[in-house]
């Protein structure tokens, strides 16, 4: 079995669940982070069960730094981690956003943009100097064109997308591979695709990111033309 322990947040969402299949197919250890019990027992039950030496839950949030903290205790008591997967924030259209009150921008920003910030603040320091580790934003191409109602999604996404910028900019120098996999296409689940993209097909383009050296400090814009590159390569 590879040494690789991925830690990985947004279990519970569509891309989030691909990604934590694909990771488990390719026989490494998955440390998956969820808000409740309950949405972890699920997810775990729609994998199939995996067993607790390859898939580990782990139960907290990102939202103070305290939770953070506390997080971070809970993750390294599962076991030392080699890299990161940030699948974090789900849809929103709710109207224009010069609409909306400033208590529901703070609550679409603490939904997207803000467990993201937390997540790479708290987590790349641990594995920023480890040869072969990686941590993957996961965005979606709604950061470069708007959707009518859902101008909040084009703004925060973008937002994480700079993020993952000035990250990279920041740790260009260390041995961690920083990315951005944006997914540019519908993403469906795998026991329910009709017109889009499996997400099982896309975690394995994720996982491709993980395994493969080729690619850091990248913008990755992912198509379903170029999936089955990512799988085998890891690179576009």
């Amino acid at each position: 079995m590879s040494q690789k322990t991925v830690l990985v947040f947004g279990g519970s969402g569509i891309v989030g669940q691909g990604a934590i299949r694909a990771l488990l197919e390719k026989a490494y250890r998955v440390v998956a982070v969820f808000r409740d019990a309950e949405s972890a027992d699920k997810a775990k039950s729609r994998l199939g069960n995996p067993s607790e030496n390859t898939f580990v839950s782990v139960l907290g949030t990102l939202d103070s730094d305290e939770a953070a903290s506390a997080l971070r205790d809970s993750v390294n008591k599962a076991g030392e981690i080699t890299d990161v997967v940030a699948s974090i924030g789900g849809w929103w259209q709710k109207g224009p956003i010069l609409q909306q009150s400033l208590e529901e921008y703070n609550a679409v920003q603490k939904g997207h943009l803000q467990p993201h910030f937390m997540a790479v603040k708290t987590f790349l320091p641990l594995i920023a100097d480890k040869e072969g580790s990686s941590y993957t934003f996961i965005t979606g191409g709604l950061s470069n064109y708007v959707v009518p109602n859902a101008g909040f999604i084009t703004l925060f996404v973008g937002a994480v997308a700079k993020l993952a910028l000035v990250v990279r900019s920041e740790y260009s120098t260390k041995p961690v591979r920083v990315n951005e996999f944006c997914i540019c296409t519908p993403v469906q689940p795998w026991d329910a695709v009709s017109g889009g993209v499996s997400n099982l097909d896309m975690g394995r383009a994720i996982t491709g990111v993980v395994t493969y050296p080729k690619t850091r400090d990248a913008s990755l814009q992912v198509k379903p033309d170029n999936l089955d590159k990512l799988a085998a390569t890891g690179a576009l």
